[in-house]
């Protein structure tokens, strides 16, 4: 193998590592996101399964105001990403839910 062969095999182990470096890094920030929007769900589910069993409008009302306060978007996910949009829907839909049982508990 002449030194040119022999600088382009070293360039393509060096290449090949570095990106194999920047797709370990990549994939686990994604599991590592991936986690805490699950956590933030779980978390918020909690949460609302506490209070949709509720016959008191203040538990639920109280339940409100904390799924709404607590990891607001962009707390643990990049705000506008596609992990934040489903965390908020998700906590869009809960609360939803729990105003309706806060409008039925009063009737």
């Amino acid at each position: 193998m002449n030194k040119s062969q022999r600088f382009f095999h070293i360039l393509l182990i060096i290449l090949a590592t570095m990106f194999s470096v920047i797709f370990v890094y990549k994939y686990s920030e994604l599991r590592l996101r991936v986690s805490l929007a699950e956590s933030q769900m779980r978390i918020m589910d909690t949460w609302f399964f506490r209070a949709i069993e509720s016959k008191n409008r203040k538990d639920i009302t109280e339940t409100i105001e904390t799924i709404t306060s607590d990891y607001p978007s962009g707390t643990k996910q990049i705000k506008g990403s596609s992990l934040d949009k489903i965390v908020e829907r998700h906590r869009s839909l809960l609360l939803t839910l729990l105003e309706q049982r806060n409008r039925d508990l009063s009737k």
